[in-house]
């Protein structure tokens, strides 16, 4: 008997390695795309009962909808749980799950996959819209209805479909694990820098109305009978748009849905001139970009504040993940922008800190005089500036010089020694090189306090006509 016990325990032990083995193979090498897998795996990772307003939908959800602003300018703790060209059946199973953890106050369905009419999405979306679940019944339900039956198995494990990206993995894919540190502080929004030279249509005096395809129709009532029976506030929202016109006869058949249903239904493509709303607000991807993001989360942080029991979290300790999600997302977008006046403009609104070094004198033609009205914006004397042939500064509240001894410039910054060699032209904090800057005339070195962490290196020099480059860290 005890030899049998024995090799049963050593078979259990067996089974219980190569599943872990697999799962952890599996982990790695899952896509880690934003656009529907991580935004999925990291809302697991958020803290219980933590999530205010649920978002949901498409990549018009994510991209359109700034978390950062939502939580700025009103202390909301939101999460944008979407997929890219995601059917309004994966929203239905996306927010099954998302239930099993999290108890909103309030959901919002981005309703723009209404007006889908395909039976299946591409064979890319079927993955990016399930990959991210945990294996459980919900997630074999939304695979079931997202894609033919020959392709259930492989949806399910999804590991068959991505095997092959041995030879693609990095260091990242090994950064994203139940354990990894700083996943709850991605909160699922998304934003773009850059301006499309698009002309977006009208959706005024559009009265028809368009039936919803059938199983876009029966998913759209399926989300509203979920928050009936969880007694879950519902909010449908059509964020902007650029192709406006024939979508709004199915808007007006959501419309019609949502009165019946006694839900609130904001669609935004009929409100640019009360959101602000330019052509100069999408990126070159045909979505919003950062500044048209940012618009429709505090049109929406003021409506949402005024007609739900929302909490500002903005002074709750146990919140903090959104604010390191607020900062995350500007510096991201900081260090994504390529014009010079968009840099120091968003440069000026963020609190960072600035190393700015000036490496050699220059002629004050205009190109010049340029950059200098934009570098006031962070705080910068110009007539220090040009009273220097070289010299660095550091910027917060105030600007202060750094101690000067021979080439060293030298202070302290975030608790580590901050030094300035203009022998070696180089910039070190804690004994680490920040950067070379042999190649610039000026150097503007980002820092933020808060998170510790740099945030992006700008370079200006006189042969590049003061353009905005980004320096190596």
């Amino acid at each position: 008997m005890k030899v049998y016990f024995k090799r049963f325990i050593c078979l259990l032990l067996v089974v219980c390695l190569t599943l872990g083995g697999v799962w952890y193979i599996d982990r790695v090498l899952r896509l880690k795309r934003v656009d529907g897998i991580l935004t999925m795996q990291n809302f697991y990772a958020q803290p219980k009962e933590s999530v205010d307003v649920l978002f949901i939908g498409n990549s018009h959800s994510g991209i359109n909808i700034d978390t950062a602003t939502l939580w700025n300018n009103y202390g909301i703790s939101s999460y944008n749980l979407w997929g890219g060209v995601q059917p309004l059946w994966n929203s239905y199973y996306f927010l099954i799950e998302a239930l099993k953890y999290q108890r909103p106050e309030v959901v919002v369905l981005e309703i723009t996959a209404a007006s889908s009419d395909y039976e299946y999405s591409e064979e890319q979306n079927q993955l990016k819209n399930t990959a991210g679940m945990k294996l459980s019944k919900t997630k074999l339900e939304a695979v079931k209805v997202s894609a033919p039956k020959d392709r259930w198995l492989d949806l399910f494990f999804g590991l068959p479909l991505y095997h092959g990206r041995f030879d693609e993995v990095e260091q990242k894919d090994f950064e994203n694990f139940p354990w990894s540190d700083g996943l709850e502080n991605f909160k699922g929004s998304y934003l773009l820098y850059g301006v499309g030279n698009y002309r977006f249509e009208s959706a005024e005096g559009v009265n028809e109305n368009q039936e919803i395809m059938e199983k876009e129709r029966e998913y759209l009532i399926k989300i509203i009978k979920l928050c009936e029976e969880e007694k879950l506030p519902l909010m449908l929202l059509k964020t902007p748009a650029l192709e406006r016109h024939d979508a709004q006869k199915i808007y007006n058949t959501v419309a019609e849905i949502a009165d019946v249903h006694s839900l609130p239904f904001i669609n935004m493509n009929l409100m640019d001139n009360e959101l602000g709303i330019t052509e100069n607000d999408w990126s070159l991807d045909r979505h919003m970009n950062g500044e048209g993001a940012r618009k429709v989360a505090d049109w929406l942080g003021k409506y949402l504040t005024e007609n739900y029991d929302l909490t500002d979290h903005r002074s709750d300790t146990a919140y903090d993940s959104w604010f390191i999600n607020a900062r995350t997302i500007n510096n991201d977008y900081l260090a994504a922008i390529t014009d010079a006046e968009n840099f120091f403009t968003e440069l000026d609104k963020d609190g960072n800190t600035v190393l700015l070094i000036k490496n050699s004198p220059w002629e004050g033609n205009e190109e010049y005089l340029a950059l200098c009205g934009m570098l006031e914006k962070t705080g910068m004397d110009i007539k220090t500036l040009d009273e220097n042939e070289h010299g660095a500064w550091l910027i917060s509240d105030t600007v202060s010089a750094l101690d000067h001894d021979g080439d060293i410039y030298s202070t302290e910054l975030d608790g580590k020694a901050l030094e300035v060699n203009f022998e070696y032209l180089t910039a070190n904090l804690g004994g680490k090189e920040l950067a070379w800057f042999g190649t610039s005339d000026i150097l503007c070195v980002v820092y933020d306090e808060y998170l510790h962490n740099l945030v992006d290196i700008t370079s200006f020099s006189q042969s590049g006509h003061y353009r905005l480059e980004r320096a190596e860290k």
